[in-house]
């Protein structure tokens, strides 16, 4: 799924006369992610100092289904180099993707007289910038990017069309069930059984091995506790990246921690391993809440490592 982003402008600045012949800069290209899917990713920004640019970016497979976020450029003529860098998601309508991309960070390289700019991407949280997932760019309309660069050299490679990867959606094929003409067998009944629910296993998570949840609250409440026996696990618990609970010693009886969900789409809650305790290796035991809604996790790692949880929260 896809938590993404673009940016707008909110108030025009009385610009140097020389920044006036490059206001307006349109880019418009490709992003792709790991896994090899394709969407296109449309850039207008305005100048607001010498060599810097903020405005807002579009990406989307479906012109319809797409998410806006701010954007930033600043550009570096003598190196050929741009760092671009996306700040907040405006609104998400609907996009969606097969890996979790969050805010994007890039530093991209210009090609003289080619008219093409591109470069290896990285997707952050904001703030922190915990690693959401990693791809690449490629703007290829030379005109944009001459105006970034003044290259008046620069070949418009715009009359090809990016390909965007159109995904079509197949109904469910609905079967139709066979009629019978054979008679109905009831089965006699001889001895009440009592109905036994089935439990549900929690999830276990480790290094490598993560669970991710939609979310529709605004905060998640968090247990954990040891789920044996007391054994001297120590653990400490990230939100982001940020501690929020530092080398916690394990209890039967569960700790209760409240965290908030506002401002992020995407938030990454890490379990850290600080030790082993009698019975190797460090294993904790959490139920989160979403509302009413619970799910139960069993993260366990050796000293160093942590488990992750990833929480995609609906965003309003």
């Amino acid at each position: 799924m896809r938590l993404f982003r673009f940016l707008y402008l909110s108030t025009f600045l009385i610009f140097p006369l020389t920044l006036q012949a490059q206001k307006n800069i349109k880019l418009e290209g490709i992003i792709g992610m790991e896994g090899g899917e394709l969407f296109s990713y449309d850039l207008t920004a305005y100048a607001t100092a010498k060599n810097e640019y903020k405005g807002k970016v579009r990406t989307y497979a479906y012109k319809d289904k797409e998410v806006t976020a701010e954007v930033v450029l600043k550009v570096y003529p003598e190196e050929n180099k741009v760092e671009l860098k996306e700040t907040k998601i405006l609104n998400n309508m609907g996009f969606k993707s097969n890996v979790t991309i969050c805010l994007v960070r890039a530093v991209l390289t210009y090609e003289p007289g080619k008219g093409v700019l591109k470069g290896p991407i990285i997707t952050q949280t904001s703030g922190d910038g915990a690693y959401c997932a990693i791809g690449n760019i490629t703007f290829m309309n030379g005109a944009g990017i001459a105006a970034l660069f003044k290259d008046e050299e620069a070949k418009d490679t715009t009359t090809v069309e990016p390909e965007v990867v159109q995904v079509k959606e197949e109904k469910p094929i609905k079967t139709q069930k066979k009629k019978t003409t054979e008679p109905i067998v009831v089965k006699e009944q001889t001895k009440e059984e009592p109905v036994i629910a089935p439990v549900e296993k929690p999830k276990e998570i480790t290094s490598g091995k993560s669970e991710t949840y939609n979310w529709e609250s605004k905060e998640l409440i968090m247990q954990l506790w040891d789920d044996n026996q007391e054994d001297g696990d120590k653990v400490t618990i990230l939100h982001n990246g940020k501690e929020i609970l530092k080398d916690y010693l394990l209890k039967s009886s569960p700790k209760r921690i409240v965290i908030n969900l506002e401002g992020n789409e995407m938030h990454l809650i890490e379990i850290k391993a600080l030790n082993y305790g009698s019975e190797p290796p460090n294993t904790a035991m959490l139920e989160i809440f979403d509302g009413t809604k619970s799910y139960k996790i069993k993260a366990y790692n050796d000293p160093g490592n942590a488990a992750t949880i990833r929480v995609l929260r609906k965003f309003n």
